[in-house]
């Protein structure tokens, strides 16, 4: 029996998390070509496949100076994310740096879609919660310092 393509949603914040999103990308590929990705994410993540939500520029927003003047932009991204994995329903998401907008897509996932697996890589720090997935996703068994 052929087994569906895996669907991951990834969330880049910053640059940093968008060349940390590409390797990951890259490297989830060499094990699982048929992955489907998703998200957000800037030019490393889209020259791996990814057709960014919309531009990464648009939540890599650094200290209150920067975040006050946008931030009805920045609420209206978070909704639209929230949105968008409501109805694509991933079976992973994985949020890579901007803790802020990761920790209001992870309070979404945790409420409503308590079948995908949710990782984070921020800081250098990476956790995972969920277990619904886990038996299904144990080939890609990636090290947690990607």
């Amino acid at each position: 029996m052929e087994r569906p393509p895996l669907k991951i949603a990834l969330i880049a914040g910053e640059v940093s998390g968008d060349q940390l999103g590409g390797w990951l990308m890259e490297a989830i590929k060499k094990r699982r070509p048929d992955t489907v990705f998703l998200g957000v994410g800037g030019t490393m993540m889209a020259d791996q496949g990814l057709n960014s939500l919309f531009p990464l520029r648009d939540i890599a927003l650094m200290g209150l100076a920067e975040i006050l003047p946008h931030i009805r932009k920045l609420s209206r991204r978070i909704r639209e994310t929230v949105a968008f994995l409501e109805h694509e329903k991933p079976d992973m998401i994985i949020t890579i740096d901007s803790p802020g907008f990761a920790l209001r897509v992870r309070t979404w996932k945790n409420s409503s879609q308590a079948g995908a697996l949710c990782c984070s890589q921020c800081l250098g720090v990476s956790s995972a919660t969920g277990e619904s997935r886990g038996r299904a996703l144990r080939p890609l068994a990636l090290p947690t310092t990607v």
